[in-house]
């Protein structure tokens, strides 16, 4: 084999490897907990595989990473931030209910719906440790559009 031979597949296979990690990277995202809101399922500082996923596609008992409804700054935004350069707050927390399903009996009265059921493209989420109720107990429904994906492996 030729150096130009050599050199071309080493190229090659610099590139394939490259085209691999783009797509694992819009695939799999590694997320850090921050805060005990998970406790004792996960502690602060774990660090999580999360699998991008439509947020369709959560189901009850899933653990999730969302947006957080208000930015983390105590202003609720009826929207995902639109603008990739604008601050996101993610939160991760176990999702208990899905469109379709009956509304949980602890979220605020005004997710009352005419049905009891949850409304079409949303879902419900709380946190694992009791004292946190920075959840749907707080802010009622999350959006479908707000999801980043699914835990698939939490760690230590």
């Amino acid at each position: 084999m030729t150096t130009r031979g050599v050199v071309g597949g080493a190229a090659l296979g610099c590139a394939a490897a490259g085209v691999v990690l783009v797509v694992a990277r819009r695939r799999w995202v590694v997320v850090t907990v921050l805060g005990r809101s998970m406790a004792p399922t996960m502690e602060d500082g774990d660090r999580l595989l999360v699998r991008r996923v439509r947020g369709t596609a959560v189901r009850p008992g899933q653990i999730v990473v969302v947006e957080h409804p208000d930015g983390g700054d105590g202003s609720y935004r009826a929207a995902p931030a639109a603008d990739p350069a604008e601050s996101r707050v993610w939160m991760v927390k176990r999702c208990t209910a899905v469109a379709g399903d009956p509304v949980p009996a602890d979220l605020p009265a005004r997710c009352a719906t005419g049905d009891g059921r949850v409304p079409p493209r949303t879902f419900t989420v709380v946190s694992d440790n009791p004292g946190y109720r920075n959840d749907s107990r707080r802010f009622g429904f999350i959006a479908c559009d707000r999801v980043l994906g699914v835990v698939v492996r939490p760690g230590r």
